[in-house]
Parts: structure tokens; C-alpha cells; sequence
């Protein structure tokens, strides 16, 4: 994942570097956009590494439980015990779920994020670029090679958001 990290990085710089030659402004935006989108997907990351961490010990301890009354189900049985470890694991359980549905909110709206925010950024561009190609300062094949490279830069962003998403999963794993 690195190396593909590293890559988008250089294929970000060198396609800034052409769309600045091409038109400052339509450069600057493209820039200083896909980071702006990077660090407004941000902090979703570290609550969702602190819930996934909290959904992750939950399952181990209910695991475990599982285990004891299963181990110990004969005994249970003949002591009358049986109910109470079933209320207890369904408790258990239940917290389980919640912090798993946290988790997956969270999750959710940050996948949603990386479809929203690039769309309405390469909008962005585009409508700029087309004002700046009503104007005359850019052609209209600029303005489609704008959307090309404004398009393009955002594969960047998916595997920033991509690499972030893999190693809080690491290390929650870990």
C-alpha cells in the first residue's frame, strides 16, 4: 500500500505541476483542493480507530464468555446457572452489536465521503474551467483535460483514504 501511496503523491505533483502551466487559477484549486479533501476526511479517522479498538475488545470478552459457559455448560446445568449466564451473554451481545453498528456508521459515512467530496470538488472544477473557457483564457480541450486531471487526482485521495483506513484496521487487529 506504501508504494501506492508514494505514487499518488507523485502523480498528484506532477499533475499540478500541468494543470499550473495550463491556468493558474484552475491549478491552484486543483492543488490545494485534493488536500483540503484529504484533511476533511481526516477526522473521521481517529474516532473510528478508537471505536473499531472498542467493538474489537467487546468481541473478545464476549468470545470468551461464549467459551466459559460452553466449557462450563454441564455445571451450569446442574447447579441451575444456566439462565443466568444466558442474561448475561444476551447483555453482553447487545453491547457487542451497538459498538459494531458505531463502527459501521462511522464507516459508512466515511465511505460516503470519499464519493461526495471528490464529486462535488471535480463540479468544482469543472464549472470553473467552463466559465474560465466562456471567458477565453482556457480552450475547450483544456477545460476537458481540467475534468481528465481533476478526475484523475482523485485516485490519490481514495488511496490516502484507502492506506488510513487499512492501518487503523491494523492496528486495531495488532
Amino acid at each position: 500500500v506504501s508504494a501506492r501511496f508514494s505514487g499518488a503523491i507523485v502523480s498528484f505533483l506532477l499533475v499540478s505541476v500541468i494543470l499550473l502551466q495550463t491556468s493558474v487559477t484552475l491549478g491552484l484549486v486543483v492543488l490545494l483542493g485534493v488536500p483540503l479533501l484529504m484533511l476533511l476526511i481526516g477526522p473521521l479517522l481517529s474516532p473510528l480507530q478508537r471505536r473499531a479498538a472498542h467493538q474489537r475488545q467487546l468481541t473478545g470478552d464476549l468470545a470468551n464468555t461464549a467459551s466459559d459457559i460452553v466449557g462450563g455448560l454441564r455445571v451450569l446445568r446442574g447447579i441451575g446457572g444456566e439462565d443466568v449466564f444466558l442474561g448475561r451473554y444476551r447483555r453482553q451481545s447487545q453491547t457487542t452489536r451497538a459498538a459494531g453498528v458505531a463502527v459501521a456508521r462511522l464507516q459508512s459515512m466515511l465511505d460516503g465521503l470519499q464519493i461526495l467530496l471528490p464529486g462535488v470538488f471535480v463540479v468544482v472544477v469543472v464549472w470553473l474551467g467552463a466559465r474560465s473557457a466562456v471567458r477565453g483564457e482556457i480552450s475547450a480541450g483544456e477545460l476537458v483535460a481540467f475534468y481528465g486531471y481533476a478526475a484523475f487526482l482523485m485516485m490519490p485521495l481514495r488511496t490516502a483514504t484507502e492506506y488510513a483506513n487499512k492501518l487503523i484496521r491494523g492496528l486495531v487487529s495488532a
